[in-house]
């Protein structure tokens, strides 16, 4: 949604698919500024953070880095500031405050080089197959972690859902998901999966509504 958010700009865009990948790019390409997800599929988001601020290389090591996350409650907020992040865009992005964030860290105002800035709208209904597809893998995810009492997968899935949710307009499913991930941000024998099972009833629901699509 980013790369296609800032088409216009001109930018040269590369996608780590992993914390793994991100670290190997790092050490083999200069770039201006990271957009670092804080939950990733298999190192932190703090821990790349951490990996870059305290690089030996001062190249690497000044590189600005500015956390696109769903988790911005103070808690949150003091912990990236912690391991050296100090701007945040909040999930689900909007244009304008990711590109006010590139221009601070960067020190320089981005300019369209005359290509169609993306609609908001636009990206939701292009978006919305990707977004109904992560449902069912979530719904999939979230059954047999219900079955197995896997908090950590539990937690990964409203995490992957919460933000998304409310960028394509199910507020309920966004809310039941943070609901959720705040309620496993601790590890316990004692959680009430009550909640758990109210978010894979949304995300039921929520499939039943686009079957057509």
């Amino acid at each position: 949604v980013m790369q296609d958010m800032l088409a216009a700009f001109e930018m040269h865009i590369t996608i780590a698919e992993s914390g793994q990948k991100a670290r190997e790019l790092i050490e083999n390409t200069y770039f201006d500024v990271m957009l670092l997800d804080m939950v990733l599929p298999d190192i932190s988001g703090e821990e790349i953070a951490y990996y870059v601020t305290n690089h030996f290389n001062t190249t690497i090591a000044s590189m600005p880095i500015i956390a696109v996350t769903a988790n911005v409650i103070e808690s949150d907020i003091l912990r990236y500031n912690a391991v050296g992040i100090e701007h945040i865009v909040a999930k689900p992005v909007v244009l304008d405050e990711l590109l006010k964030a590139i221009s601070e860290v960067c020190g320089t105002a981005l300019v369209n080089q005359g290509g169609n800035v993306v609609q908001e709208a636009d990206l939701i209904a292009a978006g919305l197959p990707i977004f109904l597809q992560a449902c069912q893998e979530c719904h999939n995810a979230l059954y047999m972690a219900l079955e197995t009492t896997d908090y950590d997968c539990i937690r990964r899935v409203a995490h992957r859902i919460r933000g998304s949710a409310r960028t394509y307009g199910y507020e309920a499913l966004g809310q039941l998901a943070t609901i959720v991930e705040d309620g496993l941000r601790e590890p316990s024998t004692i959680y009430d999966l009550s909640e758990a099972k109210c978010l894979l009833s949304e995300l039921d629901r929520t499939l039943r509504q686009n079957e057509t699509l």
